[in-house]
């Protein structure tokens, strides 16, 4: 047993690292909790520093899912569910990073991970899922949810060539039901933009909208400010009339004194 708890704690710290915070901090100096959407993830990172760098954090969370099944596999002396045990805590690790004060990604990429290391067709498949959603969307939420949706029944349904006897014993597909709906959970802000019309595309940045949003501001400033200074004018010339006006009469009740004879 304490062999167990050793290896989910290990697992964990291993899901816990975050390569999608410290690669743009290292090359870029960036906080990229800061920047973007806020996110700790790749797709985040793609957006605010772009792909080389998004793609490599998204590689290194895919093996933070691999790593710590195909070892807990390997391992003597553990029960045969271990490697699910390893997977849970590396998807917690990822999404509660304790060295992010318990922040986070939304796990996608860790639970890619683990899946393929659990059942590389179920795996597979769900990849070719998540392609399917997101190229006529372009929305990586909906491509996320939509493969987490699908992937108890890749589990089920598709033969699995590193267990005994090719299908993914009711433990795996139970972990699947469970990540799936961690995912989900994790994507309801996003959800919420979904329907409200507001989810961003892949490639855009949230602050374009509020760059734009500022300037039309600033421009309904400058409008008013033009106004204000109109009215001040015409203020000024209704006084200068004014003045005018009142000068008229005592110029016309003035009369030419008659030189004294």
């Amino acid at each position: 047993m304490l062999l167990l708890v050793a290896a989910a704690i290990g697992s964990y710290l291993v899901g816990a690292i975050p390569f999608s915070y410290l690669l743009p901090k290292i090359f870029f100096g960036i906080d990229i909790r800061q920047h973007g959407s806020g996110n700790v993830g790749a797709t985040n990172v793609v957006r605010v520093v772009g792909k080389p760098v998004g793609i490599a954090c998204f590689v290194l969370d895919v093996l933070k899912g691999v790593l710590p099944v195909v070892l807990l596999r390997a391992m003597p002396g553990l029960p045969d569910w271990a490697p699910l045990v390893g997977a849970a805590a590396a998807i917690l690790g990822h999404a509660r990073s304790i060295f992010l004060k318990f922040g986070g990604g939304k796990a996608v990429a860790t639970g890619v991970g683990t899946i393929l290391a659990l059942s590389p067709f179920a795996g597979l498949t769900c990849l070719v899922i998540w392609l399917a959603a997101f190229l006529p969307t372009r929305v990586v939420s909906i491509a996320s949810i939509t493969a987490a949706l699908a992937l108890p029944g890749a589990m089920i349904g598709l033969p699995n060539p590193i267990v005994a006897g090719g299908r993914s014993p009711e433990a795996c597909v139970y972990y699947a039901m469970v990540a799936g709906f961690y995912v989900i959970v994790r994507h309801r802000e996003n959800i919420r933009r979904i329907a409200a019309g507001t989810e961003h595309r892949f490639g855009e940045r949230p602050e374009q909208g509020s760059a734009a949003e500022t300037r039309s501001g600033a421009a309904e400033a400058r409008s008013g400010a033009a106004g204000t200074r109109s009215g001040a004018a015409e203020t000024r010339s209704g006084a200068a009339e004014t003045r005018s006006s009142a000068a008229e009469p005592l110029t016309g009740t003035a009369e030419p004194r008659s030189p004294k004879a």
